[in-house]
C-alpha cells in the first residue's frame, strides 16, 4: 500500500522460501511482480496458485490472464481460454472477467 514494491517482493518471496505453498503469500507475490512489471515471475506465482485445488475461492487463473493480457497482445489468445475458464466455472474474479472479454 505503500507503493514498496520491491521490498514486499522480497518479503512475499521469503514467506515462499519457508512454505511455497501459501496462497496468500502467491497471490500477494504474484500481484506485487505484476505491478512491477515483471510478468513472467507474475504468471509463475498465478500459474502456481491456480493449481492449488484445495482453496475455497481461487483468483490464480484470472490474475495470470491480467498478466498474459499485460504482458503482450501476442498473449491474447491464452489468456481468453483462462477468461473463458474462469467465466464457465464461475471462479474467482468471474465479474471482472467478464468485462473484460465484452
Amino acid at each position: 500500500n505503500d507503493q514498496k514494491l520491491t521490498q514486499a517482493q522480497r518479503i512475499f518471496e521469503d514467506v515462499l522460501k519457508n512454505n511455497n505453498t501459501d496462497s496468500e503469500a502467491l497471490k500477494y507475490a504474484g500481484i506485487t511482480a505484476l505491478r512491477l512489471k515483471d510478468y513472467d515471475k507474475a504468471i509463475g506465482y498465478f500459474k502456481n496458485l491456480a493449481s492449488q485445488k484445495s482453496l475455497f475461492a481461487n483468483p490464480g487463473k484470472f490474475y495470470q490472464a491480467l498478466a498474459l493480457l499485460q504482458k503482450s497482445t501476442k498473449n491474447k489468445a491464452e489468456a481468453d481460454v483462462l477468461l473463458k475458464e474462469v467465466i464457465d466455472n464461475n471462479l474467482e474474479g468471474k465479474e471482472e472477467a467478464l468485462k473484460i472479454v465484452e
